[in-house]
């Protein structure tokens, strides 16, 4: 149904800053691995839902899109994000460029899958000290007002 920031933003789509960067990705990745984005979508919804259950009732959970995918992207999840890292490898052939930029794609897909869901959540960034940058979006669902 929708996802907001602690700010107040309602998102509808990916932020137009990231949109051509997002598009050129996803249809570079269908081209090299069709089927992978549909793939990646039914994990991540699996995840989430796994998650909401396991967290129903604690209050306040969250969880943060650089936890999904785990270390190894080849290795976690049976490899389902590897055609993430693969697609940016294949644009910008540089392991610096392509480690930073596969997290963002990957952070997006997320992103844009959270928006589209049926159910109501929040987002935000969170630096651990001043000169960090944040290391990926929290997500948690949004609570129902108290009537």
């Amino acid at each position: 149904m929708s996802l907001e920031h602690r700010s107040g933003t309602t998102f509808h789509s990916i932020p137009a800053k990231r949109q051509v960067e997002y598009d050129t990705w996803r249809r570079t990745m269908a081209q090299l691995s069709p089927g992978a984005e549909a793939d990646i979508r039914e994990a991540l919804n699996q995840y989430i839902n796994e998650w909401l259950v396991k967290n129903s009732g604690t209050p306040n959970a969250a969880f943060c899109s650089s936890w999904i995918p785990g270390y190894d992207w080849s290795e976690e999840s049976d490899g389902v994000y590897q055609p993430i890292f693969l697609t940016i490898m294949h644009l910008y052939n540089d392991d610096g460029i392509a480690h930073p930029r596969a997290g963002w794609f990957f952070g997006l897909l997320l992103m844009d899958l959270m928006i589209h869901r049926a159910d109501d959540w929040d987002c935000w960034h969170e630096a651990h000290g001043p000169d960090d940058s944040p290391e990926g979006w929290y997500y948690r669902p949004r609570r129902k007002p108290q009537q």
